[in-house]
């Protein structure tokens, strides 16, 4: 899974892309502007793999079974 990540806070970058990491490769963006230019719409093209998004989100503990 591809997993991008648009965040202008340094320590958050890092941390996210630490925690996301282990369920894809990430890209990341310092800003929305960069995300842009990193191909946002390739990301929005691309098929959703819904058994894993569900499984990340029970990982999060943000979906219940």
């Amino acid at each position: 899974m591809k997993i991008l990540i648009a965040e202008d806070d340094r320590l958050s970058r890092v941390f996210l892309k630490k925690f996301m990491g282990n369920y894809g490769s990430c890209d990341v963006a310092v800003d929305g502007m960069e995300a842009l230019e990193l191909g946002c719409d390739a990301y929005a093209a691309k098929p959703i793999d819904t058994d894993k998004v569900t499984l990340v989100l029970k990982n999060l503990g943000l979906l219940k079974e």
